[in-house]
């Protein structure tokens, strides 16, 4: 029977069918044939036809390029044709990163945001894991991940993946991936090998690329070979044409014969001789050479030979004019394949260089012969612009003057600079870059201090001379000007005595023989010292001068009386009238004509008031100019001292209180500055009066205190984790608790306070007293957040816990702006039917490194820190425009409500309202909508304020509502007044509300109070089914807890409302 087109299934159009090759038509005619069934072969082979093609058009598309991202471009695109409504991505892994990166992709919905260079984190990844195992990963919907990371992915781009690993050159490359948007979906087979035909095709692509890429580095790497050979080629003949002598080469045969094999055209100018001349005969540069200077060289040329060392000969030669020239040559030799030795030569001119070294000899020959006789050094010094510098030269008087050999400072110019005395160092340094910058002659008078100990004053003279390298070099003269200086210092000396004995008439002036006895005073004794002259004299002087003052004026005396050099001395000497007075004395020798020392004069000044001032000033410097005790500068200087000790002996103790105190700002607001100093003064009285003589009280500052308590008992080293206090520490602590329990009369009025203390025991682990203060200062605050009035002792985890909360606020401040923030959302329930009736936000802190951070270690650092209104508007905004989005997309539920928390803090931003209503204007939510919970502690300060601002909020229709109800203060004197809403109570009585428990009666309370005062109750922390019985029981009819649901992610929220029956058949929400 003839086959017949009709006979066709409806989809093969005649015309497809008159171009489907003749094998093909009898394929499928036998098919028809066989067996009636056979048209959904037909319609298979051709879908599989269809696919082929277009898996064609796709290999082709990526084989027309080289370049990676075009290749990945085209071939997303093609795939995602071909597969449609699938979209394609082409995914890269980066093993040194560590993560997975988005380097391809086509989406078919043009709207949605890109993902080029999305990463996906590698670790913690399942997904990644079974890549890693080149396992193609097919998952029917991305809601179903479980792990943290593909949550993240599933969000960007959620819907059924098929993932298919690449692997080139047996490396996992990255993977092709494809995302179906309906989910759940099942991939079929045709699809799963549709995506690894596409995933090998790049396979190939990328293999072929990296191939391309190499073969064209190696191109142009050879190219550039060629290119710097050339180069260096020309280079090599310019600079053989150019060079101010000759290049050649030079071969010497086994046989003993030689040969010039290359000469460059300076030979002529060296022997005038033509370099051709000279490769046609070598002997032309033998005959050359000086005779005297023949042999010399040819044992030079042989030695070189021998041993393949390189050959460097200075040799004289004759040319054909007569010319003597000196010739140096530099060469490497190396042995032939034939045996033969090649030296490539390089031989210079040196005749103008010879000539200045002979000049030079002779003339530095003349130099040292003079400089040997020149009293002092004769020498050169160089300054470099980098600020080193060098001795070029210096004569032989070196010695003589520094005591050293010259070669040392040769060598090392510190020789030198290091026996300057420190007082001139600068000196001399400013004196040289002066005329560094000016280059005026250099002149300076200093002093060394010689290695024998001997102080010397030099005098030096120098000019500078630049030179074109920007170095400057000094030529100059040092000599010896000791004697000169102590000539003029014993002039000023003596002129300085009588300038004061003529200057100053009312100075006591005396004269003492050797014993110390008074032979004369002038009448100026009576005004200074209320005694007459009789009185006076003949009296040893000892006899006035205060006791602790005697030894040091007589090691003064005893210094004069044998000729030494004296220095001023203060002392003090006894008034008539008992008292004392402080003198400046000066004291002068005076000799007889064969220079013995036979009397002592003095010249006394009274400088009481100066050291009263001057012992004033040093008092102050020490000591809190309030309260008079000790201040920060002596209390480190104490701790400093105290550490010195520990460190030098181990049994040694010490410990350190940091006194705060408690709600001192208070009482300095209240009752003013001067009250508040009156009250420092007295409680630094008492903290005085409960220390023992070897402590130390000291103020730091406002109303900071510190002790030092020393002599701590304990036995050996203190354990660095767990710190031991010894009875001393503790008992001074109490010893002050009690001192302060008795009220202060202050300005007029009895004043209480108490103190937080902390205290560190000081131990060798410490190194600076800034860490003692540190760590007693972290003790105290703990004692401060644990109550307050207590005492704390330090413990290393004190530090650490400080140090993380640091880190932890600053890593805070970075979250709020850098988007680490999530919100959460835990439904509220109709309790008698499970419906959802709304949500409550709850604020969750993605940290890059920690993972999620619990609300109750990031809610109370941000209220401190002054982020949490901040925070608070952020997660306002939010939960508003989300709750918009569900109240959209699941309207058959009613009307959801959101509730969020608002903080003490945020009452008191004069801009709450407007943000309210900016939040609700901008997401177009109707303030009924949204309930703004509040806690009953935040009720109590300015009840009357807070009750107008909460009306204010609730006239735009927004609930109120009070949070963990009944856990704070809460009055019925004004809770009736509240314009409130909700009463939440709190999850510890809901767990308790069953019959028989503590708190059983409170629930049933609150939810009568709720009635009574028209308040709709909330139950939080519902987590058992007979919980929630009980509550229903009550009349509850709200609640939310972990029985319902945990606070979950925007995305599983959806998917919950998804499952939600509608309104009429789940029942009214609350509101």
């Amino acid at each position: 029977m003839e086959f017949q087109p009709d006979q066709l299934p409806h989809h093969i159009s005649p015309a497809e069918w008159e171009s489907t090759p003749a094998s093909v038509q009898r394929l499928v005619e036998d098919l028809l044939s066989a067996t009636p069934g056979s048209v959904q072969s037909i319609l298979a082979l051709q879908a599989q036809i269809q696919r082929e093609k277009a898996l064609n058009r796709v290999v082709q598309a990526i084989r027309n390029s080289l370049d990676l991202d075009t290749i990945f471009a085209t071939a997303t695109a093609e795939a995602a044709q071909l597969m449609a409504p699938f979209d394609c991505y082409v995914t890269q892994y980066v093993p040194e990163a560590g993560l997975w990166r988005t380097v391809a992709e086509y989406r078919h919905d043009s709207d949605l945001p890109p993902t080029l260079g999305y990463e996906i984190p590698d670790a913690d990844n399942p997904v990644a894991a079974q890549l890693h195992r080149l396992k193609t990963v097919r998952s029917d919907d991305s809601g179903w991940a479980t792990d943290a990371v593909n949550q993240t992915v599933a969000e960007t781009t959620p819907g059924a993946w098929l993932l298919t690993p690449m692997v080139v050159d047996g490396q996992l490359w990255g993977s092709f991936a494809m995302v179906a948007k309906a989910r759940p979906f099942t991939w079929a087979s045709e699809q799963i090998e549709l995506a690894q035909a596409v995933a090998h095709q790049l396979e190939v692509a990328i293999q072929q690329a990296h191939l391309y890429r190499q073969v064209q580095l190696e191109l142009e790497e050879r190219r550039r070979v060629e290119a710097a050979l050339e180069e260096s080629q020309a280079r090599l003949e310019g600079v053989a044409a150019n060079l101010p002598g000759a290049i050649f080469r030079y071969c010497l045969r086994p046989d003993g014969t030689d040969g010039v094999l290359y000469m460059s055209p300076g030979c002529t100018r060296l022997w005038e001789v033509e370099a051709e001349a000279v490769v046609a005969d070598a002997t032309l540069l033998w005959q050359a050479v000086h005779p005297d200077d023949l042999s010399a060289m040819q044992t030079s040329v042989m030695a070189s030979a021998q041993a393949l060392t390189p050959w460097n000969f200075a040799w004289r030669i004759i040319t054909p004019s007569g010319i003597e020239k000196w010739l140096e040559a530099y060469g490497q030799p190396v042995r032939a394949a034939d045996g033969s030795i090649i030296w490539d030569t390089l031989i210079l001119d040196v005749t103008d260089r010879r000539t200045a070294q002979v000049a030079l000899e002779v003339s530095e020959s003349r130099f040292q012969t003079l400089a040997g006789n020149v009293p002092g050094v004769l020498y050169g010094y160089r300054l470099r612009p980098d600020g080193s510098d060098q001795f070029t030269y210096i004569s032989s008087g070196f010695r003589e003057i520094y005591g050293v050999e010259a070669d040392g400072a040769l060598a090392d110019p510190n020789v030198v600079w290091r026996m300057i005395h420190p007082e001139d160092v600068d000196l001399l340094k400013q004196t040289i870059e002066l005329s560094h910058r000016t280059l005026d002659t250099w002149r300076v008078e200093y002093r060394v201090i010689t290695p024998s100990g001997q102080t010397k004053w030099l005098g030096g003279i120098a000019r500078p001379a630049p030179q074109p390298n920007g170095d400057v070099i000094w030529d100059g003269l040092i000599i010896d000007i000791s004697d000169r200086k102590q000539a003029e210092a014993a002039l000023r000396e003596s002129e300085l005595r009588y300038r004061l004995l003529a200057e100053n008439t009312n100075d006591m002036v005396c004269l003492h023989d050797l014993l110390g006895h008074c032979l004369y005073v002038s009448p100026s004794c009576t005004a200074l010292l209320g005694y007459g002259y009789s009185e006076m004299r003949d009296q040893d002087l000892n006899a006035f001068v205060h006791p602790n003052d005697r030894d040091r004026l007589q090691t003064e005396l005893r210094v004069a009386s044998e000729g030494g050099k004296t220095e001023p001395v203060t002392y003090r000497l006894r008034h008539r009238q008992g008292h004392y007075l402080w003198f400046e004395t000066l004291i002068r020798a005076i000799a007889d004509g064969a220079g013995q020392v036979v009397q002592l004069q003095t010249t006394s000044r009274d400088v009481t008031e100066r050291v009263l001032a001057q012992r004033q000033l040093e008092h102050d410097a020490l000591h809190d100019g309030l309260t008079g005790l000790p201040n920060r500068h002596q209390l480190m200087e104490r701790l400093t001292l105290a550490l010195g000790r520990a460190q030098a002996n181990p049994q040694y103790q010490f410990a350190v209180l940091f006194l705060d105190l408690d709600r001192f700002k208070v009482i300095n607001d209240s009752l003013g500055h001067q009250a508040g100093d009156q009250m420092l003064v007295t409680i630094a009285a008492k903290l005085q009066a409960t220390l023992r003589g070897v402590d130390l009280a000291a103020r730091l500052g406002g109303d900071e205190f510190v002790v030092l308590i020393e002599g701590v008992d304990g036995a050996g080293a203190v354990d660095l984790d767990q710190a031991e206090i010894g009875p001393a520490a503790v008992a001074a602590a109490e010893r002050i608790f009690a001192a302060l329990v008795t009220p202060f009369t202050v300005a007029d009025r009895l004043v209480y306070t108490t103190v937080s203390i902390g205290i560190v025991v000081g131990h060798r682990g410490y190194a600076q007293a800034e860490h003692l203060l540190r760590d007693a200062d972290i003790a105290m605050y703990r004692a401060k957040g644990n109550g307050k009035a207590r005492y704390e002792i330090f413990t290393a985890h004190m530090h650490t816990q400080a140090m993380a909360r640091l880190h932890l606020e600053n890593d805070l401040r970075q979250a709020i702006s850098g988007g680490e923030m999530v919100l959460h959302y835990q439904p509220i329930v109709t309790l008698a039917t499970g419906a959802i009736a709304g949500f409550e936000v709850l604020t969750r802190w993605q940290h890059p490194s920690r993972g999620l951070v619990p609300p109750d270690e990031f809610i109370p650092l941000a209220e401190e820190l002054g982020l949490i209104s901040c925070l608070d508007t952020w997660t306002l905004g939010v939960a508003c425009q989300q709750l918009v989005t569900w109240q959209q997309q699941f309207s058959h539920l009613g009307p959801l409500t959101m509730s969020t928390n608002l903080s003490a803090q945020d009452l008191r931003q004069p801009d709450l309202l407007a943000n309210i209503d900016q939040v609700l204007a901008s997401t177009g939510l109707a303030g009924a909508h949204l309930t703004l919970e509040i806690t009953e502690s935040m009720l109590i300060d300015d009840i009357e304020v807070t009750i107008a601002l909460l009306g204010q909020i609730r006239s735009r229709g927004v609930r109120i509502s009070i949070d963990d109800f009944g856990t704070g203060y809460s009055s019925l004197s004004y809770l009736h007044r509240l314009p409130i809403d909700y009463l939440k109570v709190d999850r510890s009585f809901v767990a308790q509300a069953p019959a028989g428990h503590l708190n059983h009666p409170i629930v049933a309370t609150i939810m009568a109070l709720g009635n009574q005062l028209g308040l709709a109750t909330v139950a939080e922390g519902v987590e058992t089914p007979h919980q929630l019985e009980h509550l229903r029981s009550l009349g509850y009819t709200l609640g939310q807890g972990y029985l319902f649901s945990r606070p979950l992610p925007p995305d599983q929220i959806t998917d919950l409302l998804a499952r939600q029956p509608p309104l009429d058949k789940a029942g009214s929400g609350w509101g």
